[in-house]
């Protein structure tokens, strides 16, 4: 619900809109007086909550943790925790269908400590690493591939062993309490990084920085190219509105976001993990084709962000349910990243995007 708000928000909605999409959203929130007596303790330091990394446990504690940092070590600045504590925690962004990252993306975006609180104790809770026999070493050749990153998704998919390795997974980790989609993802991020590193590793970022050390430019420049690739994913598959797809796109604008707070040092690491993530995604979820004739086959040269705008906003009748805050999140992401764009065939992508995601709003892959 919060995204949801947030996206509102900045696409100009008005307190009686979002206030009529919260009326709608409330009820499907978690109860209020759910029982939480193993989230009372209190942690009182970094040692006790390193004990909880990825335990799935204790997760308001861990919101109360965070919040303390924040009064305590970091004088309420926001930017400064996020600073601070994110890169420890980027390795296992990937948790939960990056929705700790996308909860703290959009808590960061609209600087509420509150929700950047939730979303670093999220990414606490259920810290899920990508784990990599080579540590670092091989960040120096990020960006210098030779592929597109659509075509080494199509290597990806053409991959058998990698398929049948993920299909095997699913089934050793029947145990598990959690999706099928996260046992294939989680079995891939243990066993097969490694090879999704390969595939990175042929990825070409264009216009890299020459001497493939970020600085601020550089590293701004590759996070817009990934979002940009992300909504060309998203528009470009078969199947309309595909959760992960969206996913994908948000999650990517949350992590251009939180990285603004983030010393450039750090960001060749979380980036090259951030595209093992996504590849791994893909991979877990069946790799959905892709058909890159729909990039044409649709015309919206009479479509402007202002008629997308107002046909997301139009209220809704009595009685109707709301759209998915996933159709205003891709859409808000679309018309914000459009505000630093310079590139007159990315402005078309992007308010192609938002013409889909608006005609499928009720398609059942959405949800």
């Amino acid at each position: 619900m919060e995204h949801g708000i947030v996206a509102l928000d900045r696409l100009g909605a008005s307190v009686d809109r979002v206030q009529q999409f919260v009326d709608w959203y409330v009820t499907r929130l978690e109860p209020a007086d759910r029982n939480r007596e193993d989230d009372k303790a209190d942690i009182e330091s970094e040692e006790a909550a390193d004990v909880l990394l990825g335990g799935r446990k204790q997760f308001y504690a861990l919101v109360k943790y965070y919040e303390n940092a924040l009064r305590a070590q970091y004088a309420g600045s926001v930017e400064a925790l996020v600073g601070a504590r994110f890169p420890k925690l980027s390795a296992g962004m990937a948790t939960a269908a990056l929705h700790g990252l996308i909860h703290l993306g959009y808590g960061f975006a609209c600087k509420s400590p509150l929700m950047v609180c939730e979303g670093l104790a999220y990414l606490h809770h259920s810290y899920a690493p990508v784990l990599r026999k080579d540590g670092v070493t091989s960040v120096h050749r990020l960006g210098k591939g030779e592929l597109h990153i659509l075509d080494v998704l199509d290597l990806v998919r053409d991959d058998k062993e990698l398929g049948r390795y993920v299909q095997q997974k699913e089934n050793e980790f029947t145990t598990w309490n959690t999706s099928s989609f996260q046992r294939r993802f989680l079995g891939v991020l243990q066993g097969k990084t490694h090879d999704l590193l390969q595939y990175v590793m042929r990825i070409e970022i264009p216009d890299f920085c020459p001497t493939g050390v970020f600085d601020e430019v550089s590293a701004t420049r590759a996070m817009k190219w990934l979002v940009d690739s992300c909504i060309v994913a998203y528009i470009i598959t078969e199947i309309p509105n595909y959760f992960f797809m969206l996913h994908g796109v948000t999650g990517t604008w949350s992590l251009k976001t939180i990285l603004t707070a983030v010393d450039v040092q750090h960001v060749a690491e979380i980036l090259q993990n951030y595209l093992c993530i996504l590849l791994g995604v893909y991979l877990a979820e069946g790799c959905p084709r892709l058909d890159r004739s729909i990039l044409t086959s649709t015309s919206v040269d009479n479509l402007s962000f202002d008629d997308l705008r107002q046909q997301a906003l139009a209220p809704v009748a009595e009685g109707e349910g709301d759209k998915n805050e996933h159709v205003f999140k891709l859409l808000q992401v679309c018309i914000d990243m459009s505000l630093e764009n310079t590139d007159p065939e990315m402005n078309r992508i992007y308010r192609l995007a938002g013409f889909q995601v608006l005609k499928h709003a009720s398609y059942r892959y959405i949800v």
